[in-house]
């Protein structure tokens, strides 16, 4: 099969490199659905492939939804007519995973990316399939620099990365569909996508994988390419155009696991792992050994049964690097190993409850002798059960009860001292009048004593701070709440200390198009792994939730979904359960909130924003009313992170 692959040319030069090889390129069509070149191209997202364009409707049906006077295009049909005019060859930006003309409204996504591939058998055979249609008319090319492809070794899939040996680009067969749902509105642009073509592996090359793409030699096959793209009939010679690529002119070699993760994108992930290139990359990192360069089966170690039972796999068989324990799942980490909180290079963000002020509650009160609180406590516990007072201690020693006395020539405190006077608390003042706590006081037995009103703390303390001041008024129940403890280990910080450099050396690769210079990684603290990184892309696709956090849990959930496809058998993980979110600038409201609903358990920044959501506006991070909470870090090498305009969101 082939499930990703390669595309990080820009369309200027494939057009370039079409034309060197004697395929034309009459018009570049991607200003409705821009791509992004890439080198991890991956299901759903949108990547150059060339054509040609069969009678004036389809030269005038344009991604950018401008279509010519007279063009008609009818609701969930055929976006292109029967119309057979001179061929105009283009390069056009789809969607990888094709959907056919007569769906009605958009599919899910694991559905679509069951049609990233079709099988050569599937087209010979005949019969009744989705791809009869497409296979007359609607042929085209993916022309990418290589593949991607998973070696199984026991349980253990290492990627692997299939190029031309001459260096030059690789031209995949494939079909293609355009479509309108009809759930759209009538003037929205047509959907553009294509799949794959896939073969039996060539001689040589089944150590690999059982499939290998459709392939077409540049110069050699340059009247089968005109066949295949400028036909409008499936005959004998386009089906015997199925064949293998001559395995000679390829190469095949092992590469960084990091490609494994969708949204992972890195010029190094074509580069052999064992390169010198490959050292600053962070899998290395934290792997202990290296996968060699295998080109041949026989050649190829096999592990131990031993080795593969403790192997596990992750997101598209790629195989996960060895655990380090998080410190929130760790037991008991040796105190020496925890690093001391005034030592952190971060600042632990509170929320907003952790910040707000004191409020006072009025609560009325009872003085009594030590000696004389049998009765009382057996009083609130029976009549007296309120549930907003459980923060506050029930009795304090009153000033007069601390003083010290001398007898004999010992002094000693009062504290313990049965004749000491103690002030206990009630009831809230608006739960009874006096005279009716008077009288109930009374039917309990409870010996005449002064009462009075006090002023006590309505919330329990959530910080330290808070504590310290309000305890002042009135004694507090209050520890450090586990969740709130900064238990980080020196090797857990080493860990993320090299994954935010990470973060802000990709914020600082140069943008385009305006783009904000704003990146974002999601990591599992547990075993070490890079899942996903994103950077702000709202100008350049013009789209405003093109946020780099908002692309982030996209990118991880696109990973998800490709994992539970390949790997049906394993659990099925929620988003961002379990992983540390590192970000160059703190996020806006709307991007604080998709981390909480994706259920992230850290969260580092660099740089505050006037306009975050965390440490700047709304703590939504450690809300009560909110059904997650998770810590946030802010103020890490933030002198690194670029400034923004205090009206930008981030």
């Amino acid at each position: 099969m082939c499930g990703r692959f390669a595309q990080s040319f820009e369309s200027a030069y494939i057009a370039q490199q079409l034309e060197s090889g004697g395929l034309g390129v009459d018009d570049v069509r991607d200003s409705d659905t821009p791509r992004r070149p890439t080198y991890n191209a991956a299901p759903q997202t949108y990547q150059a492939v060339y054509r040609s364009v069969h009678g004036p409707s389809d030269a005038s049906e344009r991604t950018d939804g401008k279509t010519a006077e007279s063009s008609t295009v009818t609701r969930g049909t055929n976006t292109e007519d029967t119309d057979t005019a001179r061929p105009t060859r283009v390069l056009q930006s789809m969607k990888w995973g094709l959907v056919p003309f007569w769906t009605k409204r958009p599919p899910e996504s694991a559905s679509q990316l069951k049609t990233i591939n079709c099988r050569d058998d599937s087209l010979i055979e005949g019969g009744r399939s989705m791809w009869n249609t497409m296979k007359e008319r609607k042929r085209c090319i993916v022309p990418v620099q290589g593949y991607y492809e998973w070696q199984k070794r026991g349980r253990e899939r290492l990627p692997f990365f299939t190029r031309r040996k001459d260096g030059g680009m690789m031209l995949l067969g494939g079909l293609y569909d355009s479509v309108r749902y009809e759930t759209l509105p009538e003037d929205s642009p047509p959907l553009w996508t294509f799949t794959i073509i896939t073969t039996a592996a060539a001689e040589g090359m089944g150590w690999l994988h059982d499939r290998m793409p459709l392939m077409f030699e540049e110069k050699c096959d340059a009247q089968l390419i005109a066949k295949w793209l400028d036909g409008q009939t499936w005959d004998d010679e386009c089906a015997a155009m199925l064949r293998p690529f001559d395995p000679s002119k390829l190469e095949s070699y092992a590469v960084k696991k990091d490609v494994g993760k969708v949204g992972n994108d890195s010029p190094s992930f074509i580069v052999p792992i064992d390169s010198k290139e490959n050292k600053d990359n962070i899998a290395n990192y934290f792997a202990r050994s290296r996968s060699p360069v295998a080109k041949h089966e026989d050649e190829i170690d096999q592990p131990t049964d031993d080795e593969t039972d403790r192997k596990e796999t992750t997101e598209n068989n790629a195989p996960m690097p060895e655990k380090h324990l998080h410190p929130h799942h760790a037991k008991g980490p040796a105190k020496e190993d925890l690093v001391p909180e005034n030592e952190l290079p971060f600042d632990f963000i509170p929320s907003h409850l952790e910040t707000r002020p004191f409020e006072g509650l009025v609560v009325r009160t009872l003085t009594l002798r030590k000696a004389e609180t049998g009765k009382i406590v057996d009083f609130i516990a029976k009549k007296l059960r309120s549930r907003d007072l459980n923060h506050l201690k029930r009795m304090r020693p009153i000033e007069d009860a601390k003083r010290v006395k001398v007898e004999d020539g010992e002094v000693r405190s009062r504290r313990n001292d049965p004749d000491g006077l103690v002030q206990i608390l009630l009831c809230k003042a608006d739960e009874m009048t006096e005279h009716e706590l008077r009288q109930a006081l009374d039917d309990h037995g409870v010996p005449e004593a002064k009462l009075e009103e006090v002023e006590v703390s309505r919330f329990p303390a959530l910080s330290q701070k808070q504590f310290d001041a309000w305890k002042e008024r009135w004694p507090l129940n209050w520890r450090v709440p586990a969740t709130r403890r900064v238990n980080m280990t020196r090797a857990d910080l080493e860990r993320c200390q090299a994954v935010m450099e990470q973060c802000l050396s990709f914020a600082a690769q140069e943008t385009t198009d305006g783009d904000l210079p704003v990146a974002a990684i999601a990591w599992n603290a547990e075993t070490g792994e890079e899942l996903a990184r994103a950077k702000d892309a709202r100008s350049s696709s013009g789209h405003p939730l093109k946020h780099a956090v908002m692309e982030l849990v996209g990118a991880v959930a696109a990973n998800e979904v490709v994992r539970r496809i390949e790997q049906p058998e394993t659990a099925a993980q929620y988003l961002c359960t379990g992983l540390t979110i590192f970000i160059s600038h703190e996020p806006c409201t709307m991007c604080c909130m998709a981390l909480l609903h994706a259920r992230a358990e850290r969260v580092f920044f660099a740089k505050a924003s006037e306009r975050g959501g965390f440490a700047s506006s709304y703590g939504i991070h450690y809300r009560k009313e909110l059904n997650h909470r998770f810590a946030v870090f802010g103020g890490w090498m933030e002198t690194r992170a670029e400034s923004l305009e205090p009206d930008e969101y981030v």
